[in-house]
């Protein structure tokens, strides 16, 4: 079975740190790119070992980098229900031709491949 692009490119986004890509990795084998699933983030705390904070911040930049999607609560104080995007959309920042490039190659203007 071939893994999904997104799933690399989790992987190698620079923005996102060791708790980001823990809990991305755990999320994405009980989430799917269609259906809204309920996320207790007391489940999340105790599989990853970390408090409340870390964790909510952890997925509000994985949603903000655009690799999961928050939907609607089931009930008025319910888990916020997330799903996978399969494509993430987040900007990247624009690199200027006399900056040189930032030395990571594919970011780098001018680079023939």
């Amino acid at each position: 079975m071939s893994e999904n692009p997104i799933f690399r490119q989790a992987q190698r986004d620079l923005e996102l740190g060791r708790l980001e890509l823990a809990i991305y990795d755990w999320l994405r084998d009980r989430l799917d790119f269609v259906v809204f699933r309920p996320l207790k983030v007391a489940e999340i705390e105790m599989v990853v070992q970390r408090s409340k904070e870390p964790v909510v911040r952890a997925l509000a930049k994985l949603t903000e980098r655009g690799y999961l999607e928050r939907g609607p609560r089931e009930y008025s104080r319910g888990p916020f229900a997330y799903r996978l995007r399969g494509l993430a959309t987040a900007p990247t920042p624009p690199v200027s031709p006399s900056d040189g490039g930032s030395g990571f190659g594919m970011l780098s203007p001018g680079v023939e491949w």
